[in-house]
């Protein structure tokens, strides 16, 4: 019979609350507690801040996971406003309502209609710039300004999602300071469960180990059987 050992943080948040519950049970009924003094009070310390910790970094991964969710979706209508306004503008030189020489105005070649790639952010981004850019240059040489999606439309789209980038960064950096503050504690949450469920073992050894086994299990101690190896035959 050995022990299992918590190995995830939503397991040695219970191990910690099993113990924290059958101490005070055990206080209440006036049972002896199979734990030193100071072993006592690093579990109720450790509990009550491991808890915390982890409560807030799945909080911040939560409000990571929704500002990734509504990015996503303003990354996703940018794309589509840029790639439809350079489209009908297209059509516009076609029927010879704009000169094919402003599509350098829009990052394209004058004498082609293909849109330029969008490969990542970055390429949304200076694509956002230089439509929003090359429409103001249009407008102040008296152009006709496009409306079916126009420059308004991009701003506001582009707007919102560099303010959804912004506030995607400070959260994965909030993120990523929690998972640290997790991963320091979770050392000291291994040793103060370790060095109890040592303490538990000691105390009932003198136990048969069906008894030992349930009233560590009491506790919140796990165990699992070894299994025997099969013998070779000759």
């Amino acid at each position: 019979m050995r022990r299992i050992l918590p190995v995830s943080d939503s397991y040695r948040r219970l191990a910690l609350e099993d113990l924290v519950l059958r101490m005070n049970s055990f206080k209440k009924s006036g049972e002896e507690i199979p734990l030193s003094k100071g072993t006592e009070e690093a579990i109720y310390d450790l509990y009550t801040r491991f808890k915390k910790e982890v409560q807030e970094k799945w909080s911040a991964k939560g409000e990571l996971y929704g500002i990734s969710t509504e990015k996503k979706k303003a990354k996703k209508r940018l794309k589509y406003l840029l790639t439809h306004f350079l489209t009908i503008f297209n059509m516009r030189v076609r029927r010879g309502e704009s000169h094919s020489s402003e599509r350098i105005l829009f990052g394209m070649d004058s004498n082609d209609e293909r849109i330029p790639e969008i490969k990542n952010e970055d390429d949304l981004t200076y694509l956002s710039i230089t439509i929003i850019d090359g429409e103001k240059m249009r407008l102040e040489k008296g152009r006709r300004p496009m409306v079916e999606i126009s420059v308004e439309d991009i701003k506001k789209a582009f707007n919102e999602f560099s303010e959804l980038v912004s506030k995607k960064h400070s959260l994965s950096s909030k993120f990523e300071a929690e998972d640290y503050d997790l991963t320091k504690i979770r050392k000291e949450a291994n040793k103060v469960i370790k060095n109890a469920w040592d303490e538990i073992d000691f105390f009932y050894r003198n136990e048969s180990t069906s008894r030992k086994k349930s009233s560590g299990e009491r506790f919140g101690v796990q165990y699992t059987y070894r299994k025997r190896k099969k013998k070779k035959q000759l």
